[in-house]
């Protein structure tokens, strides 16, 4: 990069007055120069050289002092003036200000013609780029020469590392660590000199990330140079890994679907299975999920591209979570069978896997169908449509926590269907509104359909429902006498429970 040091070791300079420098010239860049007289306004660029002859302000020495504040707001490079008469000093105020705020002035001859400094400045400018241009083409070339040799890419890391003097490290597009190179551990605990994506022709690849405690980077951070003769190079590295991965992913997506159809006898597939690290003599558990954009009924491919992305990021947090996982996608349909006979284990891991998706693909809403809990002898395709009438019922119903088992959607379709009744609906209406649309309910705090509610779903057990909505028992005694009122219904009649339970639920107040 060109610099103030550059700059002053110009021999047009060597008459030139230093008001105020710096101690370090190398780190002040130069990418700009202008001539610029006031009012400053928004001309001047950051790491801008300004030339000034300070027109108008000279005789006033506020009026000179607040051009230079305004200056030094933009965050030049330095300021160079040039004024009439010579023998007339630069304010105090305007040198103290100077070092006070760390804005380096020179003060040029009068008869150094700015044009003339403009172009030399430029011109070094523009050799300063090229050199760096040829530095950067240089690692290019090299990291290329380690591909074609079939290194690793932790040698081109080291390669990147020494070439900038700075730690290095890669991740992977799940932000997992391919590769790095540590100059100095404690560079790890400094900011990120530069962080990008390594990404072409709009394909994420992974990302690369720069650090130095204590020290600028032996070859100037370009973004644009970096993306060309260094993320291009790598992304190599990682295609061919994809193409490895790919390879592998496939054969095991064949074989999920090949589980899924039912079509294969199962020896055939077990011994498949053991190849490929699957014992499907364990009880499996078959899970179907699809997203849906704002609503519509509309898979997440149709809109992305990235349905390996999906199955990574489900497969890495499998691995973490120590779950053996199987999945693949179908139709816009991702399918999993998930080691475990425990629903609680399999809550706890959809929860957790629709948190990650969700983090990635903010806009779409994740729907789950959970076949049945496996029993011996094992089928995986009559798991897997069990799986699929759920999933199909949770989205029709749009069931609140978006998941649903096998075994709940059969009562959830029997209440879908009676629920597109109107009669039914209509009876439900008159009885529940006693409820929704009662002062009580509405004014005093006391949510009588959550109590309600939460009195079915704790089999009718005061107590155990009193725990849940964190009441006296007494109070809850008293909202369900309320309740009993309000409804003319008897708690304490199964029939009557049964008709409750029966209008919230088909008004998907359950």
């Amino acid at each position: 990069m060109y610099t103030l040091k550059d700059f002053l070791s110009l021999k047009q300079l060597h008459n030139a007055q230093i008001i105020y420098i710096p101690d370090d010239l190398s780190e002040i860049e130069i990418n700009y120069i202008s001539a610029i007289e006031p009012p400053v306004e928004d001309f001047v660029r950051e790491n801008e050289l300004v030339l000034s002859s300070a027109l108008g302000c000279t005789e006033n020495d506020e009026d000179f002092l607040n051009f230079v504040k305004e200056i030094q707001s933009c965050r030049p490079a330095a300021l160079a003036l040039s004024f009439k008469p010579e023998s007339k000093p630069v304010p105090i105020c305007v040198s103290e200000f100077a070092k006070k705020s760390g804005l380096p002035i020179i003060r040029l001859p009068w008869k150094q013609r700015f044009a003339e400094i403009i172009e030399l400045v430029l011109s070094g400018i523009k050799s300063a780029k090229n050199t760096v241009k040829i530095e950067y083409e240089n690692i290019q070339k090299n990291l290329l020469n380690l591909f074609l040799s079939e290194k690793p890419i932790n040698d081109a890391i080291i390669l990147i590392s020494h070439s900038f003097n700075v730690s290095v490290e890669i991740y992977g597009r799940l932000n997992k660590i391919k590769a790095s190179e540590i100059i100095n551990k404690c560079d790890l605990k400094a900011q990120p000199l530069y962080f990008s994506e390594i990404k072409v022709n709009g394909y994420l690849y992974g990302y690369i990330k720069f650090m130095s405690e204590d020290k600028m980077p032996k070859i100037e951070i370009n973004s644009s140079l970096i993306e060309s003769c260094i993320c291009l190079p790598l992304s190599l590295w990682f295609n061919k890994e994809d193409v490895v991965s790919l390879t592998e992913l496939r054969i095991k997506n064949d074989y999920v679907l090949r589980l899924s159809g039912g079509s294969a006898e199962m020896d055939i597939l077990d011994r498949e299975g053991k190849k490929l690290g699957f014992n499907i003599s364990l009880p499996y558990t078959a899970i179907v999920f699809k997203a849906l954009l704002n609503g519509e009924n509309s898979s997440i491919t149709n809109f992305f591209n990235d349905s390996e992305l999906i199955e990574g990021l489900i497969l890495n947090e499998s691995g973490l979570k120590g779950i053996k996982t199987l999945i693949t996608s179908k139709d816009g349909i991702f399918i999993m069978y998930v080691q475990s006979q425990n629903i609680s284990k399999i809550d706890k891991f959809i929860e957790c896997i629709d948190c990650v998706l969700y983090d990635k693909f903010p806009k779409y809403k994740f729907f789950w169908g959970i076949g049945e809990i496996p029993s011996p002898p094992l089928d995986f395709s009559s798991q897997y449509k069990k799986a699929l009438m759920a999933l199909e019922q949770c989205i029709c119903s749009n069931i609140e926590n978006r998941k649903l088992t096998y075994k709940q959607s059969r009562l959830t379709s029997v209440i879908y269907q009676t629920a597109s009744n109107s009669d039914l609906k209509n009876q439900a209406l008159q009885v529940i509104n006693k409820i929704t649309k009662n002062d009580t309910e509405n004014t005093s705090g006391m949510n009588l359909i959550l109590t309600l509610s939460t009195f079915l779903k704790c089999g009718r057990n005061s107590s155990l429902a009193a725990r849940e909505l964190h009441l006296h028992r007494q109070s809850l005694l008293y909202r369900l006498n309320k309740i009993e009122q309000l409804t003319d219904f008897s708690l304490s009649n199964t029939d009557d429970l049964f008709l409750l339970e029966f209008y919230l639920r088909i008004l998907s107040k359950y």
